[in-house]
């Protein structure tokens, strides 16, 4: 099997076996009520798409790192306060959506992710971005999308200002 769709179903939990779907390349659990993901996650090598959106899901765990293969990750509408730091290991993600959680930071490390084209954090509690000569090194030519999500009250407008100055290839959507 390459691909699992268990969207809208009310699932809570996954079981340990899923460990044992090696050649899954797409997974979709979203709109189901997932408080977090097991570390077997970290056994589906082949995947290319994992969509987690819409459920109840507080952190992600460390194993995402080991998703090499991992090329669209949507994590948008849950509960996330910060990314795992082994998700700078994800050098094939090209898309990455976050909009709608409780993020209040972009990691640095976030820089590393060279093949992202299109970043989505909108809706988020982001008060500063990373050192824009760092993300624009990362990011080089490939982001075309950044969606973001700033506190006015903490310099937002002057950050995307900036970031246009530093990102001109790319179309930014900044929400305040």
């Amino acid at each position: 099997m390459e691909e699992l769709r268990l969207a809208f179903n009310g699932i809570t939990s996954l079981p340990p076996a899923l460990r044992h779907m090696a050649g899954l390349r797409s997974l979709v659990l979203s709109n189901n009520d997932l408080e977090h993901l097991p570390a077997e996650l970290g056994a589906l090598t082949a995947l290319t798409e994992l969509q987690v959106s819409a459920n109840r899901l507080a952190a992600l765990p460390y194993e995402l790192g080991m998703l090499l293969q991992l090329e669209m990750l949507d994590a948008s509408s849950n509960m996330l306060r910060q990314l795992p730091a082994s998700m700078a290991h994800l050098g094939r993600l090209r898309a990455l959506d976050l909009t709608n959680n409780l993020l209040t930071e972009l990691p640095t490390w976030m820089a590393k992710l060279t093949s992202m084209r299109e970043l989505r954090v909108g809706f988020n509690a982001i008060c500063t971005l990373p050192d824009l000569a760092v993300l624009g090194a990362g990011w080089g030519e490939h982001l075309r999308v950044l969606e973001l999500g700033l506190d006015r009250a903490h310099q937002g407008t002057q950050q995307v200002q900036a970031l246009q100055q530093a990102l001109p290839h790319v179309h930014i959507v900044a929400m305040f």
